[in-house]
């Protein structure tokens, strides 16, 4: 085939694997799982749809911020470095993250306004979608190295329809999941060719690829990770140097056959990469990474309580960080690539069974060849260094990829590099195997070859498409409404928004007002507080803990923990409350053993002075989360306590209890109906503490907003 039509069959080849990621996508722009009447309430006036996710709109607000700004966060701290009021309310929090994403966003943004104007909000929606297309790109290509272009179009649509990528960076998903597949297909693509390659031009090309991928993932992503995947590269390239001691110059002594394998090209190659990455990450994100990695690894857990089983763990209570489930029930489910009931599985998340079997037919076929190489001590020929440096370092980032979906399903995305890489291997050899064959003529081959494309594929598409259909916007127009309302009508800018975590990105950056807490800040005191305000049975006493909140934070129970611990620094919080001034400080002095003066400063953190403006935030979708609040609100401060059963009940979006089980009714009969949610959400009960100021129901969700007097 002459050489312009191996390009132009290379380029159709790329834009297939494109419109492949392009197509499945489709689906979440549609809102094609919406009824008509409720799409529009899942659109802003612009007729665009909301955001899939919460962590894009802090995105967002981290554009918005840099755009006016020219740094993340809306403050700078006293050491200079960026700052987050807004967040984690009123102690703040830390603006340092990558800036990757803002940067790329702005630069697409700019360029697209070249042809006409463009909403930066426009872009961030497309810019998932984009990653995701030059993601299956990169994966074509590196899979047409690693096999053929059969191989290369299977790794690309596998890497760009794995329906757990795809459900992270569907149309509105504006994350740094966009970068996580691509970025990691760029470290074993250019580490593997600079092992590979002849010259020393040529390895110093592709080891300069290398770094520039890692300061690039660096800059759009968790450093810690960055390391980590980095790492798992560079040791599998140890892996093939260490192979090389059994194959080179065989009949030679032990010692003159270590010293050549040290001295080699290779050997070289990783250590000069090290280096040099670690370098790089210092240059990107200082030296304090490496001790923040080591700290991380250590404490990291997503077990139901941390600090020595004191205060609970809000990790548990996260569904992507739950055990991801192996594999489908059914053979329908294995093969359409998709679930029926939305629940993800590792074999399809990574593209399917076709696509995860031709895989492991590779890990077994390049196993094999491996081995056999050791054991016969043949020659360094370009094949088998090539073959057995593909099987130490997809083998590694496989076992990587397995053991880290054991913290959660969201990690199956990094399962699915080397299982779409390895996946081209098997398929390129299966082709170039009939193609060989001397009874195949070249139409049946073609036919052949598309069909064994399609098989492996085809549940990968599939699936990413019914799971790109079942996205849908975390907001609508009931929570849009009530942020302009709070945007319009507070009167302090720094009026605080009390509501559960998990909607505070979205009320930072659509409000522009502060949060309790947000997808970022999670925290075990605060989750009790708020638990314990939502399930009350005292209305005075709901609002003296948020009241406090608002104010102080955590500060009053941090200051207590300094002297006693966590369980009697909460009972004494709950007691305290509602005692005056003088009662509380004996109260503190005699439980915590602190001074009349350290009790007073206390006692002032837990009774804020009146007359901060404050905002309780309720909606139907936190009356689904009553169980969580009952199980950090009943908190017991050993580590032990079971998770709660939170599926006894439900309710419909106009606040109709469906009691699923008599169980269930007698539950909430006995146990929630006196409780505060309740009281304020279904019943809104009038009382002097909370003041009715606004509500919303648009038939998807139900807000209601309390002044906290």
């Amino acid at each position: 085939m002459s050489d312009k039509k191996t390009i132009l069959l290379h380029v159709l080849c790329i834009l297939t694997v494109m419109a492949s990621a392009l197509t499945v996508r489709t689906p979440s722009a549609a809102l094609v799982d919406v009824s008509g009447t409720g799409r529009e309430s899942y659109t802003d006036e612009n007729g665009l749809p909301y955001f899939t996710d919460m962590d894009s709109y802090y995105h967002a607000r981290l554009v918005d911020d840099y755009m006016k700004n020219g740094y993340l966060g809306d403050a700078v701290s006293d050491d200079g470095k960026p700052w987050d009021t807004r967040s984690f309310y009123p102690e703040g929090r830390s603006a340092e993250y990558p800036k990757g994403i803002v940067l790329l966003t702005l630069a697409v943004w700019r360029l697209a306004n070249l042809f006409g104007h463009k909403d930066i909000g426009t872009v961030e929606f497309m810019m998932p979608v984009i990653m995701s297309m030059f993601t299956a790109a990169v994966a074509y290509m590196a899979g047409c190295r690693m096999s053929t272009k059969a191989g290369g179009l299977v790794s690309g649509i596998i890497a760009g329809c794995g329906s757990l990528f795809v459900s992270r960076t569907t149309f509105g998903r504006f994350d740094t999941d966009a970068f996580v597949v691509c970025m990691n297909i760029l470290l074993i693509f250019f580490m593997t060719e600079a092992l590979l390659a002849e010259n020393k031009r040529s390895r110093v090309i592709f080891i300069i690829g290398f770094l520039v991928s890692v300061m690039l993932y660096a800059g759009c992503w968790n450093p810690r990770n960055i390391l980590l995947f980095s790492g798992v590269t560079l040791l599998g390239g140890f892996l093939y140097v260490v192979s090389l001691f059994f194959v080179k110059e065989p009949g030679k002594r032990a010692s003159e056959r270590l010293r050549s394998v040290l001295s080699s090209g290779e050997t070289r190659t990783l250590i000069i990469t090290g280096l040099l990455t670690v370098v790089c990450l210092m240059i990107v994100s200082g030296y304090e990474i490496f001790g923040e990695m080591i700290a991380s690894a250590l404490s990291y857990t997503n077990a139901s309580s941390s600090g020595n089983g004191e205060l609970p763990n809000l990790f548990v209570s996260v569904s992507e960080l739950k055990k991801v489930k192996i594999s489908p029930d059914s053979m329908a489910q294995w093969l359409s690539g998709c679930d029926a009931s939305g629940e993800q599985t590792l074999v399809n998340g990574v593209g399917g069974m076709p696509a995860f079997f031709f895989a492991m037919a590779s890990l077994v076929y390049l196993g094999i060849l491996f081995f056999k190489r050791l054991q016969k001590e043949e020659d360094d020929t370009f094949d088998g260094r090539r073959y057995s440096l593909y099987f130490t370092v997809l083998g590694m980032w496989l076992i990587t990829g397995i053991y880290s979906t054991r913290s959660g399903i969201r990690f199956v995305e990094v399962l699915s590099v080397p299982v779409s890489l390895l996946a081209a291997i098997s398929t390129g050899r299966l082709v170039c195997g009939i193609h060989g064959s001397k009874r195949i003529n070249k139409h049946i081959y073609r036919i052949l070859a598309a069909a064994i494309i399609l098989a492996v594929t085809f549940p990968a598409f599939l699936g990413a498409a019914l799971s790109a259909a079942k996205s849908i916007p975390s907001v609508s127009d009931a929570s849009a409404n009530a942020m302009s309302w709070i945007r319009n009508n507070a009167e302090d800018p720094d009026a605080v928004l009390e509501s559960w975590w998990d909607m505070g990105y979205y009320y930072e950056a659509e409000a522009g007002h502060p949060c309790l807490w947000d997808g970022g800040s999670q925290d075990g005191v605060r989750a009790i507080l708020y638990s314990r305000a939502m399930t009350a049975k005292d209305m005075e006493e709901a609002y003296r803990i948020l009241y406090m909140l608002a104010c102080s934070g955590n500060k009053a129970v941090d200051m207590l923990m300094e002297h006693t611990d966590a369980a009697t620094s909460f009972e004494v919080i709950w007691e305290a409350l509602m005692l005056d001034r003088d009662r509380a400080c004996e109260l503190i002095e005699d439980k915590c053993g602190m001074s009349a003066d350290e009790a007073a400063r206390a006692e002032e953190l837990i009774h804020p002075a009146p007359g901060k403006e404050t905002y309780l935030i309720l909606t139907y979708t936190m009356t689904k989360q009553l169980g969580w609040y009952e199980y950090y609100a009943d908190w017991d401060f050993t580590g032990t306590q079971e998770l709660p059963d939170a599926t006894w009940y439900s309710y419909m979006p106009d606040g109709t209890p469906v009691f699923l089980t008599e169980k269930g009714q007698e539950y909430l009969e006995e146990k929630r109906a006196d409780e505060i949610m309740w009281r304020l959400f279904f019943n809104a009960e009038e009382n002097p503490y909370f003041i009715p100021a606004f509500e919303w129901h648009d038939g998807v969700e139900h807000v209601r907003i309390w002044r906290v007097k």
